[in-house]
């Protein structure tokens, strides 16, 4: 379903309409036609959606006064739709979006909603990775922390012309909440793409920081390395 929003006349649009897709880009507002993407099934996506489908049956499982307070708490956790607008979300999806972090970090699933707290946060992020060693390290400043983990995303090796990372993300693994910098990464780098990659290419990385007693996420920062030799 798309979302869209009106003044005199359309203003923005994302999602679906009758075989068209809405959606803009640093060149602005687009349209295209939609085509079925294709489902290849990885470990990775049934990962997610077994996750996702064990959140929602435990949703089910909750008694109805503990919905009703994810319900009443969602006023305190409002995020931005598709087009930028704040929205507030259903007490099912605040849960699931909560629970899904937890369970991002290795941390068992809450059944009762946070009092919204302060996250800690990263600065001075910057990647090196090595083709010849096979190496990629993070390092990084932390700042606040307290019972928080970091979810770590990586492209695989991309063009030396590519210039975002677009949607090519992927989670690779996080880091434990007492995680020093230096960070290696190399290890779960290469579960998932099988490799560094050839000098001159790009790697993208971004960390998540994630409360480790409430799910809740803080700002991500992100970095890209261009592979040495």
């Amino acid at each position: 379903m798309a979302s869209i929003k009106f003044g005199d006349f359309v203003v923005a649009a994302a999602g679906k309409i009758a075989g068209h897709i809405y959606s803009r880009n640093k060149g602005g507002a687009y349209s295209r036609t939609w085509v079925k993407p294709t489902n290849p099934k990885t470990t990775k996506q049934l990962a997610v959606r077994n996750i996702l489908s064990a959140l929602s049956q435990a949703w089910r499982g909750l008694t109805q006064t503990q919905r009703d307070q994810w319900t009443g708490a969602t006023t305190n956790f409002k995020i931005k739709n598709r087009i930028g607008d704040i929205i507030t979300q259903t007490g099912n999806g605040l849960y699931v979006q909560l629970n899904k972090n937890l369970s991002d970090i290795g941390v068992a699933a809450i059944s009762t909603p946070p009092v919204p707290t302060a996250v800690g946060y990263l600065t001075a992020l910057s990647v090196a990775s090595a083709e010849g060693a096979g190496t990629i390290v993070a390092t990084f400043t932390k700042v606040g922390f307290t019972n928080t983990a970091v979810k770590v995303f990586a492209t695989p090796a991309l063009s030396a012309g590519v210039n975002s990372p677009g949607t090519n993300y992927r989670q690779i693994g996080y880091s434990a909440s007492d995680e020093a910098s230096p960070f290696n990464i190399q290890t779960s780098y290469d579960a998932v793409f099988g490799g560094v990659g050839a000098a001159g290419q790009k790697i993208f990385v971004k960390l998540v920081p994630v409360d480790a007693n409430t799910g809740i996420a803080g700002q991500p920062i992100e970095a890209v390395s261009v592979i040495a030799a």
